[in-house]
């Protein structure tokens, strides 16, 4: 098992942020590309900069929370798809919402390839 650090939980409130953060910074990346500023991205979830510290000490951190989204998506996805009963229907549609989600989240898989950071996780 795996040594992971304990989350502490989060008020509502203060998860709902986070969230939204993550929301922002998800659609920012998916049209401007990852060089979108933090500025840009507390300003389009509608909170301050302190809020994105409270939660995000990086910006390095922030694209993990968002490329830790788009993981588990594709793990869904191939869950789903291992249990869907008919294999060819279970193939085709992994593979056309694999790449529906690929074509949104494009500049982070970009970060994948292209950093070691990135390739770490």
């Amino acid at each position: 098992m795996a040594n992971r650090p304990v989350e502490k939980a989060l008020r509502r409130d203060a998860q709902r942020n986070r969230e939204r953060l993550v929301a922002s910074a998800r659609s920012l990346f998916a049209s401007a590309g990852i060089e979108v500023s933090v500025d840009e991205i507390t300003r389009h979830a509608g909170v301050g900069m302190g809020t994105l510290y409270r939660h995000f000490t990086a910006k390095e951190d922030l694209v993990d929370a968002v490329l830790e989204g788009a993981f588990e998506a594709y793990v869904g996805l191939a869950r789903r798809a291992l249990a869907e009963e008919d294999g060819w229907a279970a193939f085709t549609s992994f593979l056309e919402e694999a790449l529906t989600l690929h074509a949104e989240t494009r500049c982070l898989m970009d970060v994948v390839a292209t950093s070691d950071r990135g390739r770490a996780r």
